[in-house]
This record gives C-alpha cells, sequence and structure tokens, in this order.
C-alpha cells in the first residue's frame, strides 16, 4: 500500500514546501498544452466551444548536443564534455554512419553519457521492422496482456481496418465481428511490451517464473558493447550482461512521468536506452525531485547511457514532437519491406528500447 509520503512524491510534489517539486515544475513546462480561443464578434462569443489552438512552448533552454560538436562555448556553459571514440562506429552491434562514436557528458550529472545517432538510418528501420512485426507478439507480455491475453499479428492486422480481436475457447483470433476490440486501436494504445524478465508493475519486481519472449541476442549485443565502448564498470565488479529490455511506445499526445528505474538487484548496472522515431524532450534529475531535472534533445537513433549516480535519478519524457515539428526528420526515403508502413508509424510515433541487466551470469555467444 502506498503511504501518503510516497503518494505526494508520485504526484509530483515536494516533501518540504507541500507545492509542486522542481522536476514537476518542469514537466509542466514542457508538456503539450491547449488554449481555447473563443469567437467574438461585434462583442457577442460566436459558437459554444470556441477552438483549441497549440500553446507555442519555449525550447531555448533545452540541450540540443546535435549543436554541441562544434560549439566549444555553448558545451563550458552548460558543463558539457565532449568524446570521440576513433573506430567505434560502425561495428556489426553498434552500426553508426562514422567510424567514430561521439560521446557527451554532463558535470552535473555524473554516470550520464549521450551518443547521438548510434543507430544510423538502416539500423533504425530495421529495428523498428523487428519490434512491430515480431517482438511485441507472444510470448512477450505487453499492457494488453492482463485484458486480452495473448494474441499474434498484431502489426499485419492492424493495416486492416476492418480485422477486430475475437475471442472463443481455442484462444484469440481477428475477425471482421464487430464486437471486439480492432486491431488499429490495440496497436494504437499498445504502450510497453517486456523482453526476457517480466516486471510486475503493481508490486514493482521481476516475476521469475513468468513465460517471456527472451532479450533478442541484437539488443543484448547493442547494449554490451555500448557499455564496453564507454569503459563503464558496475561497483560490485560483476560483468554486465543484458537480459531484459522495456519497449515503451509514444505517441505525440502521451508522456512519460518522472521516476527511477530501481527494480533491478543491482543498481551500479547501467541502462542502455535507445530512441527510434519521433523526437523527445527528455528530463533527467537527480535522487529526489527537488532538484531542477535538465531538458535534453533526443532524436531518432540517439543513445543515453544511466550508470553511476545517474543510474538512480529521477527521469521522464514529458513531451513527444510531433512531425509537424521542425526538429523532427523522416528516419529515411529508403522503402522498407512494409512498404513504408514502418516509416509511416514512426513518423508520428516514438519507440523507446531501454535494456538492462535484471539477473547476473547470463550469457550468449552472439556477442562474441
Amino acid at each position: 500500500m502506498v503511504g501518503d509520503d510516497d503518494m505526494r512524491e508520485s504526484e509530483g510534489y515536494g516533501s518540504a514546501a507541500g507545492g509542486p517539486s522542481a522536476f514537476r515544475e518542469m514537466e509542466k513546462k514542457y508538456q503539450l498544452h491547449f488554449d481555447q480561443v473563443m469567437k467574438y464578434s461585434r462583442g457577442k462569443l460566436r459558437g459554444k466551444r470556441g477552438k483549441f489552438v497549440e500553446r507555442e512552448t519555449d525550447f531555448s533552454d533545452v540541450v540540443d548536443f546535435a549543436v554541441m560538436r562544434d560549439d566549444a562555448r555553448k558545451r563550458d556553459d552548460n558543463g558539457i564534455r565532449c568524446q570521440v571514440l576513433a573506430g567505434k562506429g560502425g561495428s556489426d552491434f553498434l552500426p553508426s554512419d562514422s567510424d567514430a562514436l561521439v560521446v557527451y557528458t554532463m558535470e552535473r550529472h555524473p554516470g550520464f553519457y549521450f551518443i547521438p545517432n548510434m543507430l544510423d538510418d538502416k539500423a533504425q528501420l530495421e529495428l523498428a521492422t523487428s519490434i512491430l512485426t515480431e517482438y511485441i507478439d507472444p510470448p512477450a507480455n505487453s499492457n494488453h496482456t492482463k485484458r486480452y491475453s495473448h494474441f499474434e499479428g498484431l502489426w499485419e492486422a492492424s493495416k486492416d481496418a476492418g480485422l477486430f480481436l475475437s475471442s472463443d475457447d481455442h484462444g484469440n483470433t481477428w475477425s471482421r465481428n464487430r464486437t471486439g476490440a480492432s486491431a488499429a486501436m490495440l496497436l494504437e494504445k499498445l504502450r510497453w511490451v517486456t523482453l526476457g524478465p517480466q516486471f510486475n508493475w503493481t508490486e514493482r519486481r521481476y516475476i521469475n517464473d513468468a513465460k517471456v519472449r527472451q532479450l533478442p541476442d541484437r539488443l543484448k549485443c547493442q547494449a554490451e558493447e555500448a557499455v564496453s565502448q564507454l569503459g563503464i564498470h558496475s561497483d560490485t565488479f560483476v560483468e554486465y550482461s543484458a537480459d531484459a529490455a522495456l519497449l515503451n511506445f509514444y505517441g505525440v499526445k502521451d508522456t512519460l512521468g518522472g521516476h527511477r528505474d530501481d527494480a533491478e538487484e543491482d543498481l551500479s548496472q547501467p541502462i542502455v536506452s535507445m530512441s527510434i522515431g519521433c523526437d523527445a524532450i527528455f528530463l533527467l534529475g537527480y535522487e529526489t525531485k527537488e532538484g531542477a531535472p535538465t531538458p535534453m534533445l533526443l532524436r531518432s537513433g540517439d543513445t543515453v547511457v544511466l550508470a553511476g549516480p545517474a543510474r538512480r535519478c529521477y527521469h521522464g519524457i514529458p513531451r513527444i514532437l510531433s512531425s509537424s515539428n521542425v526538429t523532427t526528420r523522416p528516419i529515411s526515403d529508403e522503402r522498407s519491406p512494409n512498404d513504408g508502413a514502418v516509416e509511416r508509424y514512426l513518423s508520428n510515433h516514438r519507440i523507446n528500447v531501454s535494456i538492462r541487466m535484471v539477473r547476473a551470469g547470463v550469457t550468449s555467444d552472439a556477442c562474441t
């Protein structure tokens, strides 16, 4: 049961002043807001509801690492350090456009690493295609599993507006019986999928005996190589061995409130988080919500690694930037095997892949 103090913290209230915390204030600053504009003519109100207009947001304080490499003054003003790892990009597991990985760190957030465009356009599209056509299917669990149990082929079914989920004694199938949820709606409302050990969101713990889809070797190897290239070592001196991932899916109006990933046994082991699709505003705070977080721009292909002290800090996504925003660019004009369907999905959605280590000693020959 959640106590009063915990509830206030989860709602973003500070423990001392009793008002919204600095983290919550920053969330509100960057969230999508609409103002109702009423139309008047000759002093009289025309219409009852007016028009809802998106409120302009000031993004001038958002850290954009894409412009940091050639601007030493801006880096110094923000306490940002840039390191170029020559010969570390373009590998089998880190398919960057360059043969060097550019890594940014911040003095006020020790343990935080930012790798812009770690995944090139081709790698982003291949990963997104694997996620949508394979990884979201059973035995993976999702936010739909509790209500609808498992069902196969959501991505393909969602392309047909006339397909609905139908249940019988043999399980779930797709049919034209409109009594069930539509495939298109289920895809649009897909919020998370777990790979590897299943996480119980109510009790905030991992379940050992649940049937799951194992973490694909591709994701495991990408995370492990990133950690290796950055030279990250845990406090426990246990080698990083990724075995779980959380896939988060966002529409342009979705957010992720400030939280800490603290359910894993060894919090000195890093989290590797990769972005695909729409740009997003990422907030990185501190171990409480009292300190004002740093707002950053995440683009498709960017990777964030949280290690050391940053691993225990609050973070969140208050805003997804739609394709109408000037910062967002299409992943590629190259058509995928799905005839552009994946690209169209990514033009107004964001997928985040956060890879972590839940249990020690899970190895794979695929990464050697």
